[in-house]
């Protein structure tokens, strides 16, 4: 949370050291962007904005709507003339005196709204974006914000905007009536990793203490699961299924009676031959892979009501767990 918007924090050293660093990564061609949090400040009265003057009001709203609940600080007031003077030449003096490259606007869900985003859920309604519930006093500083640095200061400076809305028009030049940022920050990005990679941590060391385990990869029931093959394309596997193979080893006999009109598929030929997609050549080698355990093939091949018993047997276990697949997709008309 900010206090001092126009002090460098010692963590880059002193103002001068700050200056250096950004000219050297300069020499090495590297973009330098500083992260500005312009959508609220701290409540600190004694090295902070609030009650400068004495009022709760000075930069801020007064009353309940200066302050942000869940973050227990004080929300600005973007139409008095001295907050935009003050947010403004903030932004002139990062990229006038330090030479930042451009922004990263910290919080900008918050300023775009008057519920701040708080217990709200974007599902892309465009009611949901205009309305008497989008703060269209921050909108304009924004746009002033933007229009300001890319036509005075750094006509090709990055602005960066941390939203978790979507809102339209975020990332369209001030000209075309947008805010003018180039980028939206995919805060759902890097949520997916962390929950991804955390679930990923739980499960490699969910085990007791100095317990040794060990684990493999085989390709199990896992891979007669139709789901499995449709994740990869759920357009190929219909065509696969439903081409009249006649090839060996898998013929019209080796089929139910009932099904005597749709003879499995020739795995490892119908790509080659037919001139198929890469991707549909892809899943037919991913299917010739398929091999079941003796238990989950025994268990489908009773539901499919096979009626050779021993054609399991004669087949052996990959080549039973392909046409297992083949009357799964059957039995389901796809």
């Amino acid at each position: 949370m900010v206090t001092a918007f126009f002090a460098a924090s010692s963590r880059y050293g002193t103002p001068e050291e700050l200056k250096e660093l950004i000219d050297t990564a300069h020499g090495l061609k590297l973009v330098v962007l500083l992260d500005v949090v312009h959508s609220h400040a701290a409540k600190n009265t004694l090295d902070g904005l609030n009650m400068f003057d004495g009022t709760d009001c000075c930069y801020f709203h007064a009353g309940a709507r200066g302050n942000h609940n869940l973050w227990d600080s004080r929300l600005f007031d973007y139409r008095h003339w001295e907050t935009r003077r003050f947010l403004l030449s903030n932004i002139t003096m990062w990229m006038d005196v330090f030479q930042f490259d451009g922004f990263r606007f910290d919080g900008v869900t918050s300023m775009l709204y008057h519920h701040h985003g708080i217990g709200t859920g974007f599902s892309g309604n465009y009611g949901e974006y205009f309305g008497l519930h989008v703060d269209t006093d921050a909108l304009v500083y924004i746009m002033l914000a933007s229009h300001l640095v890319k036509k005075f200061l750094k006509p090709d400076a990055i602005l960066i905007a941390e939203d978790v809305s979507g809102m339209p028009s975020l990332c369209r030049s001030v000209e075309e009536g947008g805010l003018g940022f180039d980028y939206w920050l995919a805060m759902v990005i890097p949520d997916m990793w962390i929950k991804l990679l955390g679930a990923i941590c739980h499960v490699l060391t969910n085990r007791r203490y100095k317990e040794k385990c060990i684990a493999y990869a085989e390709s199990h029931d896992q891979a007669l699961a139709k789901n499995f093959i449709k994740s990869l394309d759920s357009t190929v596997t219909p065509e696969l299924t439903l081409y009249l193979a006649k090839e060996p080893p898998y013929t019209a006999d080796l089929l139910d009676e009932n099904y005597q009109e749709v003879s499995p598929l020739a795995w490892w030929k119908a790509g080659l031959r037919l001139g198929f997609s890469m991707k549909m050549v892809e899943i037919a080698v991913t299917l010739v892979s398929a091999v079941g355990s003796s238990a989950g093939l025994e268990r489908q091949f009773s539901t499919l009501g096979m009626k050779n018993g021993k054609l399991r047997n004669q087949l052996g276990h990959d080549k039973a767990g392909k046409l297992a697949f083949v009357y799964r997709q059957i039995n389901k008309k796809m």
